[in-house]
């Protein structure tokens, strides 16, 4: 684990404790993340609040440089993050090998999003070649 020196006081932050800070920031402020929230859309509150979680983590002393920008850039990686080592755990087969590697810390951490993200479905390639002549046939029929 990394730590970040806080030049002004001399304090020791260790740099995981400041992400779980700011996905505890971002956890109560569902209107960022959930579509169905009726501030989603209003991009002023947002601004807002990612000026107030700025603020909020350069106040606790976990750096300066917890800019909005940064903020929000920090956890859109971490949300990518969540959903890859969502994806590449559910694509584990079953009878294969236990893996030896512990489960990451961050699935338990932002699992509060699991009701709002929607995963997308692939169409694998192979289907797509199969029905595509038919798919074509019934479009000039028509």
């Amino acid at each position: 684990m990394s730590t970040n020196i806080n030049k002004d006081n001399d304090l020791k932050i260790d740099e995981k404790e400041g992400e779980d800070y700011l996905i505890d920031l971002y956890r109560e402020r569902h209107f960022l993340y959930d579509k169905r929230d009726r501030n989603f859309k209003d991009n002023e509150m947002k601004a807002n609040a990612w000026l107030e979680i700025s603020k909020i983590m350069i106040e606790k002393n976990c750096g300066n440089y917890y800019t909005p920008e940064y903020c929000q850039k920090r956890l859109k990686t971490l949300r990518e993050k969540f959903s890859r080592l969502q994806r590449n755990d559910k694509n584990t087969k079953s009878g294969s090998a236990a893996s030896t590697e512990k489960p990451s810390p961050l699935l338990n951490q932002m699992s509060f999003l699991n009701t709002y993200i929607q995963r997308r479905r692939l169409i694998s390639l192979s289907i797509v070649i199969i029905f595509l002549p038919t798919c074509i046939k019934i479009f000039k029929n028509m």
